[in-house]
Formats: structure tokens, sequence, C-alpha cells
């Protein structure tokens, strides 16, 4: 969102955050900004996607509401949501297209590069992508982002999702 050249719809969630603020520079090519802002004012407060993450959604209650009652739930990998929409289209509205809503987001040859600094104000550029990487493990706990519970639970649904040759999961209760 922070390197969108499309007009954002409010978002309540969203602070004021200037460009110069972030370090942002953004071309037709790349999209940079510097790190320590974009984790003050980005990740710590939020803004979002980060506010809405999966442990914060699929709680312990959730969890044993899925046991108590067993419901058919399909727990899906965001790379096959173009296939289930053409399934379920094909299904229950046969001679309807599916449409595709980010097809250009996954076609764009943009690069998102974060920069790091040391204390003297010196760094290097990474991908964004690579920081993700580094970071993942230990992000969440250094900012106590999880706000959720049964984080074990939810990992191994992800797990077994990401290993399934299908990317397509149904949860079944524990019973």
């Amino acid at each position: 969102i922070l390197c969108s050249t499309k007009k954002r719809l409010p978002n309540k969630k969203m602070p004021d955050i200037s460009p110069q603020t972030l370090g942002l520079t953004n071309t037709e090519e790349e999209c940079s900004f510097d790190e320590e802002p974009f984790i003050e004012q980005i990740i710590e407060n939020r803004v979002q996607e980060i506010g809405y993450s999966v442990p914060t959604q699929l709680t312990c209650a959730v969890w044993d509401e899925i046991n108590e009652t067993g419901p058919n739930i399909l727990f899906v990998h965001f790379s096959q949501l173009d296939t289930l929409q053409d399934h379920l289209a094909s299904t229950y509205c046969p001679g309807v297209q599916s449409e595709r809503q980010n097809a250009a987001a996954a076609e764009s040859s943009k690069k998102y590069v974060i920069r790091l600094k040391d204390g003297k104000g010196r760094g290097e550029d990474i991908s964004l992508n690579d920081w993700i990487d580094a970071k993942l493990q230990t992000i969440e706990f250094a900012l106590k982002l999880s706000g959720g519970s049964c984080k074990y639970k939810t990992r191994k649904m992800e797990d077994y999702l990401s290993f399934c040759p299908s990317k397509m999961l149904q949860v079944f209760p524990e019973k």
C-alpha cells in the first residue's frame, strides 16, 4: 500500500504517514523505504493486514468451536484462490467466468527494497522479501504482535497446508 500509485480507500487503521517520514522513494521500477520508520509507523501500529493476522482470528475459542460443532471448513493457500473460484463458478454458476482481481500485482516486476541503517547512518538495501524471511520468526515476538491464542494449532494447520499438493486442506474435529 505504501508504494501504490492507486488511490487508497479511507481506512481508519492507516495512520497519516508522510513519504518523507518513511524515506519513501517510489519509481516505476522500484519502491524503497527505511527500515526503522517502517517498523515503528507501519508494523507496530498494525496497519492494514498486520492488524488482522491469522493468530488473532483463529483463536482457541474458534478451534474449540470447530471441535465442538464439526463444521465443513476448507483452508486454501492464497495461490490456489483462482482454482477454487473457477471450481465454485463452474459448479454453482455455469457460464459465468470468474474474475481476477489481483492479476496486475502478480504480473508486476517492480522491486520492493528496504534500507537498513547502522548506528552511524550507513547501511544497505535488501529486498523486502529477503527482509521478511530474515525477520519472520522473531518480529512477532519482539514487537508483541501475536494477539492470539492456540497458535500451535494454527501453525500446524499452515504446515499441513503448505505441504499438501493441492494447497487445500479440509479440517476435521479432533474428537
